[in-house]
């Protein structure tokens, strides 16, 4: 009996120099992909998701100079295939009013590209994130100057600094796994308990004429990310898909462009959320896991790095290590 071994290689393609190569197979290949929520400053910022505008722009000028920034849809393309050499791409999640207001300027004062993925719900209602609602009421008349330094350096999950930011973190990890209406009265027997004054928040979203502009640059990508930025997981496939569904209906109506990339929500998910997202015509799905997106990457589950309120030099410094070890 002949046995007949059939290898299968990957395509090969001929270098400048003559060489055959294959990037894919031979090379380090990958792309790495930013997470940003809000550029400004914040008093209160235990998951640090605020960059300051003078260490954003600092960012911007090193990823101008020294990588290449690609499109989410460029990412989408190039999955399977090969990425540019030190390919970045850019997101922000949620739709806070600093991302039109402040980065969209710089973004394009540097022509670089970003995708912004949007919880609609808010920006529709122009109210409040329920996070930052929360600290609104839990701080009310607490945040005093004389105080607010003891919250500049804490970050979750170290131990809260007192008793105020402690009652904050226990409150959002109950109400965190909710339902919006369920999260929403919550919210309102702890303003009446308190007496607190939270129409005073002061970190709102974008309006709705903002994202519209926003999406009419060509520079700039509109994402999905629910309607009220549940964790996923912890609901039913129906509620899943009306908070997904309702979300692209709502974008692509006001934008009058087809939402192609999602970001889940706290990067939660389940196989219902990964069935929904795939049969709804989307080409890329975003984690918050930390890891590099390489060409074989199920694009339903892409890592991305969030960045911190890092000075130009640090930044770069930590973009090099996780091309290099992730």
């Amino acid at each position: 009996m002949m046995i007949i071994i059939r290898l299968s290689f990957p395509q090969l393609s001929k270098s400048s120099n003559g060489m055959f190569r294959n990037l894919n197979f031979w090379g380090n290949k990958k792309v790495i992909t930013l997470m940003y929520h809000q550029i400004g400053q914040s008093t209160f910022d235990p998951w640090g998701l605020a960059v300051s505008p003078i260490n954003f722009e600092a960012h911007l000028k090193v990823l101008h100079n020294h990588f290449t920034v690609i499109t989410s849809d460029s990412l989408a393309n190039s999955i399977g295939q090969s990425f540019p050499k030190n390919a970045v791409c850019i997101s922000f999640d949620d739709g806070y009013s600093d991302n039109f207001s402040i980065a969209k300027g710089m973004l394009e004062k540097f022509k670089l590209p970003a995708t912004f993925f949007i919880s609609s719900y808010y920006i529709e209602h122009q109210i409040p994130f329920w996070w930052d609602e929360l600290e609104s009421v839990i701080f009310d008349n607490n945040l005093m100057s004389a105080d607010m330094k003891i919250y500049q350096n804490w970050r979750w999950p170290a131990n809260p600094p007192d008793a105020v930011s402690d009652k904050y973190i226990n409150e959002w990890a109950r109400l965190k796994p909710l339902a919006y209406p369920e999260i929403r009265d919550r919210i309102d027997i702890l303003s009446q308990n308190n007496q607190s004054n939270n129409g005073s928040c002061n970190k709102l979203p974008m309006s709705t004429n903002d994202l519209i502009e926003l999406s009419k640059s060509p520079l700039f990508t509109i994402g999905a990310h629910t309607m009220t930025h549940p964790a996923l997981s912890n609901h039913h496939i129906n509620y899943q898909e009306n908070e997904i569904v309702s979300n692209i209906h709502w974008i692509e109506a006001h934008t009058g462009k087809s939402v192609t990339a999602f970001s889940y929500p706290y990067g939660d998910f389940n196989d219902d959320s990964l069935t929904i997202v795939k049969n709804n015509d989307l080409k890329l799905a975003f984690t918050t896991k930390g890891k590099s997106i390489k060409y074989n990457d199920d694009p339903y589950q892409l890592g991305r790095f969030q960045v911190q309120n890092w000075t130009g030099e640090q930044f770069e410094q930590q973009l090099r290590l996780w091309f290099k070890k992730y």
